[in-house]
């Protein structure tokens, strides 16, 4: 239950839900998006996903800041995580930073989340 819109060349995820529920039987119970390999620099109508989203690739986008990613806050049941590849990677001690704000991560950048690490990201 998942769908794949990685190199699209998509800059925008606004009405991206309503597209998606033209196409797919049961979009409510979508679990896994890869977004990677577009040109995404805003993460604006990610929030019309549905909140159980369990996967979600952002690899290889134009993703600056943390503000970006705050949207994804919502779906509490995010277990794997990719931003690797977007200037986000800049930020001093991304991977704790980004551990902070979603300690529930299994995966963070296709890599295990120890206890260490959430331990560290406090």
């Amino acid at each position: 239950r998942g769908v794949r819109l990685s190199n699209n060349n998509l800059t925008s995820l606004i009405g991206i839900f309503s597209v998606l529920s033209n196409v797919l039987e049961t979009p409510n119970e979508l679990l896994w998006v890869d977004l990677s390999f577009n040109s995404l620099s805003t993460l604006e109508g990610i929030d019309s996903l549905p909140e159980n989203l369990t996967t979600l690739y952002l690899h290889a986008n134009n993703i600056t800041s943390l503000n970006e990613i705050a949207p994804l806050q919502r779906f509490r049941e995010l277990k794997y995580l990719t931003l690797l590849g977007n200037p986000i990677e800049d930020i001093k001690n991304y991977r704790f930073c980004i551990l902070s704000i979603f300690p529930y991560l299994k995966s963070f950048d296709r890599v295990t989340v120890t206890e260490r690490d959430r331990e560290t990201a406090k």
